[in-house]
């Protein structure tokens, strides 16, 4: 199961990023992925059989423009690398699932909610 994943992206859109900030959310949001498959599958494929897991985000779908759109991009190219591997993989006995949840109440969610709300003018249950 390949868990890790998340955003640093400031407010602001698509112009607030930068390439560096772009290439951070690839880093670790799709690539940490693939380079964990790259080390995992061979061993897979020698033993015929094994299950991988992808945790993705609902943003793969719906993304928040203002904070998150490298993000969301990069969860939505794990998203259709998850299906492509699945699809090579799948003939020699092993899944790839993705797991996309939506609304999570963390410490982390709940300061987006107040950077939203902050950033748009609106009060903080408009933004969640």
């Amino acid at each position: 199961i390949h868990s890790v994943g998340g955003s640093k992206s400031p407010g602001g859109g698509f112009a607030a990023l930068s390439d560096r900030i772009w290439q951070d959310e690839l880093n670790l949001n799709l690539l940490a992925a693939v380079r964990l498959d790259r080390l995992l599958v061979p061993r897979m494929i020698e033993q015929g059989s094994g299950a991988i897991v992808h945790i993705s985000s609902i943003q793969r779908r719906l993304p928040l423009h203002e904070s998150t759109i490298a993000y969301a991009a990069a969860k939505a190219a794990l998203s259709n690398y998850s299906k492509a591997l699945s699809k090579e993989l799948g003939p020699q006995g092993i899944r790839v699932n993705i797991v996309a949840p939506g609304w999570i109440h963390t410490t982390a969610s709940e300061a987006m909610v107040k950077r939203l709300a902050a950033h748009s003018g609106s009060d903080e249950e408009t933004a969640r």
